[in-house]
């Protein structure tokens, strides 16, 4: 006889759609040999109990159901929703768990499909559905989940499932598993943020001795009696990190609803916190995105129905103020569906003669985003919302005029704006007009006005602040943003317009809600745990291999060398034309993995614009020519990754696009390597691919090789990567978008602590005659030695490192590696080593020590271990031993800390 468990959920009962009662919802958690099934019920009405494999590392909830293509025989009859359940409704394709983004779902005639390839070979396909779930209880009766969206697998192939089995029970943290999906709009598990808040509030009024009271919008209500409140409502209070308090007055906290009933006007809602519109009143607010941390460290900012005035030649326009969106996107004609708005829809090609749609190569353009791609050479962007509305166009250059406090109009010229006529699904006031960026993106009015092209200092254009509320109020920018005083404030009324008090809270509920689900598709959608993935970093003399398991199944581990200044992460594949030797069997796509697919020539990261991308046979191919004459040429593809974890398992990165290299010439690879680990800043790179859920943040520590025995280092990727502790500094890369690599802002070196006075120009980035790109200094960890640009800084830096040997009177020696060589005497040498330090703008030092300065050579012979290079600069991997470095491709960012790199884990 199977033993019974109960798994608790522990979710909240202030779910739209949902009921059953929390505290009695117990799912019965059965064992079979080797595999634990959840009890279930389904339709109605439910006949009969189904079991599926709880599995924590899916997300979806699935089950067989008829009419079937592909079933396996299992115990009971398989479920037939058309024919057994009145509740059974398909979902359609703009249902916000209907990702059309993702690869793995797709519109068939209105309604949204899905598609899972497990790693072992077999597949489960079929229509992602609405219905109603049964489960056991600690009650006589079963508890009841309503409108659970599920995927009704008719085509489910490869699968050697034991016959009492009907499907997979999912729980990880996608948006369609059941741990997601019964986390509502108000989010979580019990005692998180959202209830310990909730029942605070709840402990005070009940001192006030107020009747509580049901309200559709908000949990914590209740009535106030016609003699008032006896005592002071609540406020709330805001503690940042530093001690920086921040109050919302009781007025703003409490919403006055219908019938003398008030709610504390807090949701709460999955993953996320957000400081809201009403909790801003009375406010003012200075933003400076020139900061490492972003806005949703410190508070999320949203705005709704907030006008600011947008002037053209002609017309005055209304647009949402949105401090989470990107894009100023407004409607333009001619429409394919615009919303009716008061004013008349802008129509540049007969209004203006500033409009100019942007290329496909903008820097604004980037097609390694989904929602960009290239039409007849002009950049298109989508937007799509949580609520199902969307907003597709052109990005384009226009003139934006603003208000500004004296009577002439202040105009921007080239502002790449949304040019939107393909706008569906919004409830918009018919006075809007589109949305108003003010994010950190790039898009973004704030990050558009700090750029050089405008002729304003980063610093000052990046700032900006407003007042909730006014009529109206301003945005400000630069200095005019920098708030002053002790305690700055504005008084305005708390809401424009003629709603009713409970007509604006119910709407702004509605919009809370689907602003949440708006946000959370970019905080949530990982097929792998960031915080797990380490992948191995072994050390080989001269080279740092990274370890990787590819294709599905994965049936051996590779080593590709870990390099920061390439992009694509490339490895042999057969049949080959040219591939070096290697000890392990050179991955084979087509005859080992079942998921490997090639991209097609419209895929976004096949950029057709670059010479070394081609379209053959509607396949991408690159090629890769490097410095020292090899190249490696192939197909790009999406191929399932392993690495490894600081768990048991592995964990795989699904459809991550690498350089299958069937045709590598000119290498002198250690045997151990099948290929190349690209980690730049380009699109193609690991680092880049993985920013959305990394958050752009990568870490590595490289321990000096001692023998092959010695333990690896990991790769650490999002939070993990973060550096932390009083002698962690940052430095701003300087991003080039030609050529993204981590360019680091160098102005002076010093050897043995004498600075030789050199200056930022000496090391910056220029083109020469031929519009190539020189000089500039950037990190490596591919390049074994650090190197500094001939005719200049290399000279100067050998001088001072042979003045300084001089005084130790050592024998000059020759070496066909090194220029500035020494012999060791045997009684070694009086006096000690050098060492040497960068100094990078803003005063941050980097200094490496003495041991790693010097390379100990053959027959008692000493070098400094620079070499010199034409054109640019280089910090070698040997100059990075023990020192922990995080990267933040996101922000620009580079921190380091010295560290014994053996003993990081």
């Amino acid at each position: 006889m199977a033993q019974t468990w109960h798994i608790v959920l522990f979710v909240l009962t202030i779910l739209l759609g949902l009921n059953y009662s929390v505290e009695h919802l117990r799912f019965s958690l059965k064992a079979q040999p080797h595999v634990y099934m959840v009890e279930l019920y389904i339709g109605t009405p439910a006949k009969r109990k189904y079991y599926l494999v709880m599995d924590t590392s899916s997300d979806i909830l699935w089950m067989q159901c008829k009419p079937c293509i592909h079933c396996w025989k299992q115990t009971m009859p398989i479920f037939h929703p058309t024919k057994e359940s009145s509740s059974f409704d398909p979902i359609p394709c703009n249902h916000t768990l209907c990702d059309l983004n993702d690869p793995d779902k797709k519109c068939v005639k209105g309604q949204c499909h899905y598609n899972i390839d497990y790693n072992e070979g077999s597949s489960s396909r079929g229509v992602l559905g609405s219905e109603t779930l049964g489960f056991s209880s600690d009650r006589s009766q079963k508890d009841v989940v309503r409108k659970f969206v599920f995927g009704c697998a008719n085509d489910n192939k490869g699968f050697s499932m034991p016959k009492e089995l009907s499907g997979v029970f999912g729980l990880d943290m996608e948006p369609l598993s059941l741990a997601s999906q019964l986390m509502g709009p108000i989010g979580g598990s019990t005692g998180g943020p959202y209830e310990r808040i909730r029942e605070a509030f709840r402990a005070h009024f009940k001192q006030l001795k107020l009747r509580s009271a049901n309200h559709s919008s908000f949990e914590v209500c209740y009535r106030v009696p016609h003699k008032g409140v006896k005592g002071a409502l609540p406020s709330l209070t805001v503690h940042f990190s530093g001690g920086v308090d921040y109050t919302v007055a009781p007025q703003n906290v409490m919403e006055e609803m219908e019938k003398n009933i008030i709610c504390v006007g807090i949701v709460g809602r999955p993953n996320m916190s957000v400081l809201g519109e009403h909790y801003q009143y009375n406010h003012h607010f200075s933003y400076n995105c020139t900061t490492s941390a972003p806005y949703y460290q410190r508070f999320e900012q949203l705005l709704y129905g907030r006008a600011l005035h947008r002037h053209t030649s002609q017309k005055e326009i209304h647009l949402v103020l949105d401090t989470s969106s990107d894009i100023l996107c407004m409607q333009c004609k001619p429409c394919i569906h615009c919303w009716k708005q008061s004013m008349p829809i802008f129509h540049p090609s007969k209004e203006s003669s500033s409009f100019d749609p942007t290329p496909c190569n903008h820097a604004l353009c980037d097609l390694n985003d989904l929602d960009k791609k290239y039409v007849k050479g002009q950049c298109h962007y989508t937007i799509k919302y949580g609520e199902g509305s969307s907003s597709r166009g052109v990005l384009a250059y226009e003139t934006l005029g603003f208000s500004p406090d004296r009577h002439e109009i202040e105009f921007v010229h080239k502002f790449v704006f949304g040019c939107a006529n393909d706008n569906r699904g919004f409830s918009m006031p018919k006075e809007l007009s589109g949305a108003f960026g003010l994010d950190m993106e790039p898009l973004s009015l704030p990050n558009q006005l700090k750029g050089d092209q405008l002729g304003v200092d980063s610093h000052i254009a990046c700032r900006h602040s407003r007042a909730i509320g006014g009529s109206p109020s301003r945005l400000r920018f630069g200095d005019e943003a920098i708030l002053k005083g002790p305690h700055y404030s504005v008084y305005s009324p708390l809401f424009p317009g003629n709603l009713t008090k409970y007509e604006r809270a119910k709407r702004l509920y509605a919009d809370n809600i689907a602003r949440a689900q708006t946000l959370r598709p970019s905080l949530l959608g990982l097929n792998y745990s960031v915080e797990h993935l380490r992948p191995t970093i072994k050390a080989q003399p001269h080279v740092y291999m990274v370890e990787i398991y590819i294709g599905t199944p994965a049936k051996r581990k590779y080593y590709l060398v870990m390099d920061t200044a390439s992009d694509i992460l490339w490895m042999q594949c057969k049949p080959c034309i040219h591939c070096w030797k290697q000890p392990v069997p050179i991955f084979h796509p087509a005859r080992e993995s079942s998921s490997f697919e090639p991209i097609p020539c419209n895929h976004t990261l096949c950029d057709l614009s670059d010479p070394d991308r081609k379209c053959v046979k509607g396949q991408c191919h690159y090629t890769i020519k490097y410095a020292e004459g090899s190249s490696s040429k192939g197909l790009l593809a999406s191929e399932t990754l392993g690495f490894s974890s600081d768990r048991s398992q592995k964990e795989f990165v699904h459809k991550f696009v690498f350089g299958c290299a069937n045709d590598n010439r000119g290498f002198s690879m250690p045997k151990a390597l099948s290929g190349l680990f690209g980690l730049d800043m380009e699109p193609l790179s690991l680092a880049s691919q993985l920013t959305g859920p990394t958050g752009g943040r990568f870490s590595y520590c490289l321990p000096p090789f001692t023998s092959s025995r010695q333990p690896p280092s990991r790769l650490k990727f999002g939070d993990e990567a973060i550096l932390k502790g009083p002698h962690v500094k940052t430095i701003r890369i300087i991003y080039v978008p030609t050529q993204p690599l981590y360019y680091l802002p160098l102005s002076d070196v010093s050897v043995a602590g004498h600075r030789l006075g050199f200056t930022p120009k000496d090391f910056a980035l220029r083109k020469d005659a031929e519009g190539l790109l020189r000089g500039g200094v950037f990190i490596d960890s591919g390049s074994t030695y650090t190197a500094f640009r001939t005719g200049g800084p290399y000279e100067r830096i050998s001088e001072a490192f042979r003045a300084y040997f001089k005084q130790l009177k050592l024998q000059p020696a020759n070496h066909s590696s090194f220029e500035v060589c020494y012999r060791m005497p045997h009684k070694g040498v009086e006096g000690e080593l050098p060492g040497f330090a960068l100094h990078f703008i803003g005063g941050v030092d980097y200094v490496v020590s003495p041991q790693h300065v010097i390379e100990e050579m053959e027959k008692n012979i000493i070098c400094v271990g620079i070499v010199g290079v034409p054109n640019f600069s280089i910090l070698g991997e040997h100059y990075q031993y023990n020192h922990h470095f995080s990267y933040n491709v996101r922000e620009k960012l580079l921190s380091f800390a010295p560290a014994d790199c053996s003993r990081v884990v």
